[in-house]
């Protein structure tokens, strides 16, 4: 399962590693990519639900069930890759006794 979770890992840092461009993908490309993802969905089955919460929340993944229609809406709202830095207004200074 940990082997796994590297694989999965380091395609995603293969992934950030590319150029960030936007192209269209190839046929290929696509094979590739659904390919990737059974075995992440293999993956996920197996998995622990602990570790299934962590993976979907740092993929932004968020599932809702909708009981009166039986069905689950998903919303994937990936975070940016940059951090805005937050400072009180009391400075950087550590607090005093």
């Amino acid at each position: 399962m940990q082997r796994e979770k590297q694989d999965i890992d380091a395609r995603i840092d293969a992934l950030r590693a590319a150029d960030t461009s936007r192209h269209r993908m190839t046929a290929d490309e696509i094979q590739k990519t659904v390919a990737s993802l059974g075995e992440l969905i293999g993956i996920l089955r197996k998995a622990d639900p602990a570790d299934k919460l962590e993976l979907y929340r740092r993929l932004g993944l968020k599932l809702t069930y909708q009981n009166r229609t039986r069905a689950a809406v998903a919303d994937f709202l990936p975070q940016p890759p940059v951090s805005v830095p937050i400072v009180s207004e009391g400075g950087l200074e550590p607090p005093r006794p």
